[in-house]
């Protein structure tokens, strides 16, 4: 999926130094190609096997990074409230 989406961005090996990081920087500001570099890890932390403190941590991390992603201007200061959120949600629903 990693080399998908670089070549959906045009980024191959061989590029000039200044093409590729015009292109990776293109890249990182696509909303689908943050969004299935997110997915793309998550599914591989639960393809790792057993659920342990350390995918669940993963899969949390995904979780929040995909949120940040499709957010507009998402930074780490958004991170405490979008948790505390999440957590009034969880509450909410008995869980």
């Amino acid at each position: 999926m990693r080399e998908l989406i670089a070549a959906s961005c045009g980024i191959h090996d061989g590029m000039p130094a200044d093409t590729l990081a015009a292109a990776a920087q293109r890249m990182h500001a696509d909303g689908g190609a943050r969004m299935t570099k997110i997915w793309t890890q998550t599914l591989a932390l639960w393809a790792a096997g057993p659920t342990d403190l350390r995918t669940i941590d993963g899969m949390c991390h995904a979780l929040i990074s995909a949120i940040l992603a499709i957010t507009a201007d998402g930074t780490a200061d958004d991170i405490l409230p979008l948790l505390a959120r999440l957590r009034a949600a969880a509450l909410a629903d008995g869980l």
